[in-house]
């Protein structure tokens, strides 16, 4: 153990220490340690300051779980005569009673001393069980001292406050009264995997009534437990000082960093797969995640148990909180609805992780491989529909011949669980279906009922006359919030010619078909210009959002396409200046609607001062109608940034349309290979268009060469970030596909660490 930096002060029998200690494992970091001892407060109250400071300045007190700075403490006087002397202290008194995210255990009970004014006049600092304690410790803060009954050891585990979510901390200090004897008093940190990487002996003053304090800190939060050796002699006993035979010491104020989630491992390359035997994960993909945090992700396999073409698979946590299968590929005994000899043979998109149901398309084992829509309820995985069955009651002898596009039900919905189907039914087979009408959405619920079958080809069209009917649909929908759904569709019109685009919506339950926007229509807010062609729809709260070209006197090569909000006009469009006099949209990438009142937007620019290194923004636009840039190439990499580093691209974004949270994967320049790359969070709903807008910007979650601590991995030196967001091509996110950000900010993301390996992670923001 290598010391970097040691300061020793030894005056008036008071002795203090700091000093900077690397620690017995390789990947973590060094480790700030605080500690004093002396004959009274006064003598380690400066080194206690010190470590408030090192661990956060704020006392966070019972504040809500999240808090991004700041520390909590613990000095017993909160404990009500209840749960003291002659009483013992619940485990989890300060994670419910009083959330500070701290819970005890000793195996033997936990006590917590009188104070003088106690109804059952209990003698003060444990009188009640030698009376020769008073005259032996003494309470560093207030009234009350702790100590584990029956026993010298004590473990304190960390939780995200309130919560049952295990949580870390970056550093940990603690105050003992009356050690008198070294080495009979120790902490030791441990991580969520259980690998100690911090002991250290608790310096001892001889004589009664001393105190002492040791504590330190991590750059980041890698603490999930501490055990604590109260002495070397249990309650009850004589000090060593009264003629006992071991030291008897009581501890007071406890000081912890903000308790931080410890990311939860969902699979790890080379780590068993549950629930198949001799199968191990490989490389995951896919994933998504639901209000409830609950995830699923799909899995290349290994091992025995993936041979013969089983070396896929899908995992859920929907039901149990952990990973179990779902679906495996070449397996079908595991399905229900399946006809005899049919099996999953290649997962082909997941399409969302709802809270009612998870959806997932597979190609099953037939000619042409087949595909089929399942629906994982928690407890048993439905074939909902799939080539061959029957899916619109109008036309009983057609069957599904493909399945273009599926959404699914809405994070977010009340009541409504709706998963329109973009299908093709096999015109061979029965009349009257044929090329004209073949085509279609059908809106089904989870347990495969059939709810609305009103958008089809060949029917008459919402809010149009004159013989109009729909076209051949294959474009992507979206489902809204609430109870509607959105869709582009050419019209062929009934006096004959060219098909004309146009977008519309309907109730989930059908009965209720409007016609949103129109080729030829005149598009608002943007001058002379028409609607020309509807290249995306997606949703915005329970409205329908689209992106369409233009036409016109006003439109050009420069400013011919727009994002459009149903009810609320223009969002963006093509050439539009994102701040008075500066630069221009040059090309809408895409765009994430959030509410009803903003939207991310993630663009090309052109115009003053920009050039091919800085061209690339995401920026927001506000409910003001303004817009404000988070990220942009060639600024500064979000954080404290000690290195320098340039965002060098905008690789991945996914935002979450309820709250406005959003991921953001970027690459890094003027920084080594080896640290150029960055994961950044924000939400959008934080601050105000104003002066507090910049509560709104991306903060650092994880960069490349930082060191991960989760459930399953303590240290590993982090190689590569993937956030797998859904590739939407429509340029119209928010459709009611997978999202790897969920409304209560749940993230889940993939990490590439040592030797290469894949590790899928799910975490809270704060």
């Amino acid at each position: 153990m290598r010391t970097v930096n040691q300061l020793v002060m030894a005056t008036l029998g008071i002795f203090a220490l700091a000093v900077e200690i690397g620690t017995a494992s390789e990947h973590h970091e060094v480790a700030t340690i605080r500690e004093a001892t002396g004959f009274n407060g006064a003598s380690i109250q400066s080194t206690v300051d010190q470590l408030r400071v090192d661990i956060g300045g704020i006392d966070n007190g019972i504040a809500p779980a999240g808090q991004t700075s700041g520390r909590r403490e613990i000095n017993w006087d909160d404990v009500p005569d209840s749960n003291a002397a002659p009483g013992l202290l619940p485990e989890k008194f300060f994670n419910t009673v009083l959330p500070k995210g701290l819970v005890l255990c000793s195996g033997q009970g936990l006590l917590v001393s009188a104070d003088s004014s106690n109804p059952t006049s209990t003698p003060t600092e444990f009188g009640d069980i030698n009376p020769n304690y008073p005259d032996n410790i003494d309470p560093f803060t207030g009234v009350r001292v702790f100590q584990p009954s029956a026993s010298n050891e004590v473990i304190m585990n960390f939780y995200y406050p309130g919560t049952t979510r295990p949580a870390a901390v970056c550093g940990f200090g603690a105050v003992f009264s009356d050690v008198d004897v070294s080495d009979s008093t120790m902490i030791e940190f441990f991580a969520y995997t259980g690998e100690r990487i911090f002991s250290r002996s608790v310096l001892a003053t001889s004589g009664d009534e001393t105190f002492s304090f040791v504590g330190a800190t991590f750059e980041n939060p890698v603490i999930h437990s501490v055990r604590i050796t109260c002495g070397d002699a249990t309650p009850g006993a004589n000090d060593i000082s009264d003629g006992g035979g071991g030291d008897v010491v009581a501890m007071d104020d406890v000081l912890f960093g903000e308790p931080t989630l410890i990311p939860r491992t969902l699979a790890h390359t080379r780590y068993r797969a549950p629930g198949i035997l001799d199968t191990f994960f490989a490389y995951q993909s896919q994933p998504a995640i639901n209000p409830n945090g609950e995830c699923l992700f799909q899995s290349r396999l290994t091992g025995l148990g993936a041979t013969r073409g089983r070396n896929q698979a899908v995992f859920s946590t929907l039901a149990n909180s952990d990973p179990e299968v779902i679906i495996q590929s070449r397996v079908g005994d595991a399905f229900h609805n399946l006809p005899p000899g049919e099996t999953p043979i290649r997962i082909a998109d997941i399409i969302n992780n709802a809270p009612f149901g998870s959806l997932v398309v597979a190609n099953t084992s037939g000619r042409g491989r087949p595909q089929s829509l399942f629906v994982d309820n928690g407890s048993l995985v439905v074939k909902l529909t799939g080539h061959g069955d029957s899916i619109d009651p109008r036309f009983p002898g057609a069957e599904t011949k493909a399945i273009r596009d599926v959404v699914g039900g809405r994070v977010g919905d009340v009541g409504t669980f709706g998963f329109p189907v973009v299908f093709t039914a096999d015109s061979s087979l029965a009349n009257p279906v044929d090329r004209t009408n073949d085509t279609g959405i059908v809106v089904m619920d989870q347990n495969g009922n059939v709810l609305n079958t009103d958008a089809h080809e060949g029917s008459p069209p919402a809010g149009l006359f004159g013989g109009d009917v729909y076209g051949q649909f294959g474009a992507p929908p979206a489902i809204c919030f609430g109870d509607r759904f959105a869709f582009s569709n050419p019209v062929r019109p009934g006096f004959g010619g060219r098909a004309f685009p146009a977008v519309f919506a309907d109730n989930v339950n059908g009965g209720d078909g409007q016609l949103v926007a129109l080729s030829t229509q005149m598009a608002p807010g943007v001058g002379q210009a028409d609607y020309r062609n509807f290249l995306g729809v997606g949703c915005s709260d329970n409205q329908a959002v689209y992106r369409c070209t233009l036409s016109g006197p006003d439109a050009n090569a420069r400013n011919n396409e727009g994002i459009f909000r149903e009810g609320a006009g223009l969002l963006i469009q093509k050439g539009q200046e994102i701040s008075p006099g500066g630069p221009q949209v040059k090309r809408i990438q895409k765009t994430w609607p959030i509410g009803n009142e903003q939207f991310i937007c993630q663009s090309f620019l052109r115009g003053p001062g920009i050039n091919q290194s800085n061209s690339s923004v995401l920026f927001l636009g506000q409910s003001d109608g303004d817009f404000q840039v988070l990220m942009q190439t060639g600024d500064p990499a979000p954080g404290p940034n000690p290195g320098g580093a340039i965002i060098r691209s905008i690789q991945r974004v996914d935002v979450d349309p309820v709250n406005g949270y959003y991921v953001v994967q970027a690459a890094l320049k003027n920084v080594p290979p080896s640290q150029n790359q960055i994961l950044c969070y924000g939400q959008t709903t934080l601050g105000d268009d104003g002066p507090n807008q910049d509560e709104r910007l991306p903060n650092p979650l994880i960069q490349k060469g930082d060191h991960l601590f989760s459930t399953e991995t303590s240290g590993s030196l982090i190689r590569g970030i993937k956030l797998d967001s859904f590739p939407d091509r429509t340029g119209v996110c928010a459709r009611g596909k997978r999202q790897v950000i969920s409304s209560n900010g749940d993230l889940i993301y993939g990490v590439i660490t040592d030797v290469r390996e894949c590790e899928l992670l799910s975490t809270s923001l704060p």
